[in-house]
């Protein structure tokens, strides 16, 4: 492995960092996954995905990754919604959001709804609750009495 890919590892590393109190304080604290495997925080998927970079396990990371997380799960009979953020190297070397995708599953992973967003930086993600609200339907957001006639 050269300098270069090493400088981009740390690099990454470094954006890891300092996005992390970002997105927990738009509270996407849950599990990730990195890449689809490596489970664990936002921090550990990252840095499992590079360490298995690091032994040669994995393909480099300048391709661009991609992040994975519930926004919301009630188990296997419920629907669920899920997250997609695409990371990318830009011109200058430094890492971007290049994409968002949310996607409403139902229990037998058929799409629902999905919402594809373009945010510029980590600062423009929306909140959790934020994309819950972009992907949910009125009638499912909306709260219903159990008792019909209350």
């Amino acid at each position: 492995m050269n300098n270069i890919a090493i400088k981009e590892v740390r690099d990454l590393w470094k954006t890891v960092q300092r996005w992390k109190p970002v997105l927990a304080a738009k509270d996407y604290d849950g599990a990730f996954l990195c890449n689809s495997a490596y489970p664990g925080s936002f921090e550990d998927a990252v840095k499992a995905f590079l360490k298995a970079h690091l032994q040669g396990r994995e393909e480099d990371p300048r391709k661009g990754l991609l992040l994975a997380t519930y926004l919301e799960w009630k188990g296997e009979a419920f629907p669920r919604t899920l997250a997609f953020i695409k990371l990318s190297l830009n011109e200058k070397g430094s890492w971007h959001i290049k994409g968002m995708e949310i996607s409403r599953l139902d229990r037998f992973n058929k799409t629902l709804k999905e919402v594809s967003l373009k945010p510029r930086s980590v600062i423009d993600l929306p909140s959790k609750k934020l994309a819950l609200g972009l992907i949910m339907s009125r009638q499912q957001a909306k709260k219903t009495s159990k008792r019909h006639g209350i």
